[in-house]
């Protein structure tokens, strides 16, 4: 949980010439959004998708399994790419269905680090 940002920052260490992107829901993005600040702070090129799902859905998974009603894991986002160019960071906001991959490559194809998802 909550940990695509902490590993892309070691890949791309790593791997400075490679792409590396991070894939992370909402809700494990905001519990470390100050890895991507760190990701600002190093320079590191890496591009940060985070699909807005409104919940903590790992939670939210954890308590329907146990057999409780989800409760306090729904949150209302903010603008993750406002926040990214607030860091300093080029970033792009897509509302898109399911079946559109042109916004998709689109963005992978830009030279930002942080874009995010509306389903």
């Amino acid at each position: 949980m909550a940990n695509a940002m902490a590993q892309t920052i070691g890949a791309q260490a790593a791997f400075p010439g490679r792409q590396v992107i991070s894939l992370s829901g909402d809700g494990g993005f905001t519990m470390l959004m100050g890895d991507f600040l760190s990701l600002a702070q190093l320079g590191l090129p890496v591009k940060v998708v985070v699909f807005n799902n409104s919940a903590l859905g790992f939670i939210e998974i954890e308590q329907k399994s146990t057999g409780f009603l989800d409760y306090g894991t729904g949150f209302k986002n903010p603008n993750f790419a406002a926040m990214a160019e607030a860091s300093g960071v080029r970033g792009i906001r897509l509302e898109i269905l399911l079946t559109s991959t042109k916004g998709i490559a689109d963005a992978l194809a830009m030279m930002g680090r942080c874009w995010s998802m509306r389903w």
